[in-house]
């Protein structure tokens, strides 16, 4: 198969996958309903309906001998790492595991840390920061 007829091959099976995963359309009670807001009314009413809360009121839990932590222990698991605890923690971490989403293990990491740390350290503080505003 020449490189043209490769690329042909390619594109089509692309989107001949793009095809599969589309609605065409639904049978609404015996209707067949294509219509594209319309499909999208029915799905989106489907699934509204299964994550519907079943309970008014949940039932609470309550168990007065479990040990609890201090406030001072509460507000430390809220507060923000520092770099050492960061570097710690990575340091921590056996050099041959698996490569992370961007493909480096921990032994590049080690290697580079002078490099990576301020940036390990900003992608942390932001992240903790959103959690914080969704707390």
């Amino acid at each position: 198969m020449g490189q043209r007829g490769r690329r042909e091959f390619q594109v089509f099976s692309i989107n001949d996958r793009k095809a599969s995963k589309v609605i065409h359309g639904l049978n609404l009670e015996g209707v067949w309903v294509s219509k594209p807001s319309l499909v999208k009314k029915e799905i989106f009413s489907f699934f509204k309906q299964k994550f519907v809360e079943k309970f008014k009121e949940r039932p609470q839990l309550i168990c007065s001998n479990i040990n609890r932590i201090s406030e001072a222990d509460a507000l430390d698991l809220e507060t923000c790492f520092s770099k050492k605890e960061i570097k710690d923690a990575v340091f921590e971490c056996s050099d041959d595991r698996a490569p992370g989403p961007g493909g480096f293990n921990f032994c590049f990491v080690k290697r580079f840390w002078n490099l990576l740390e301020d940036d390990f350290f900003q992608n942390y503080v932001c992240f903790f920061m959103t959690l914080v505003r969704l707390a």
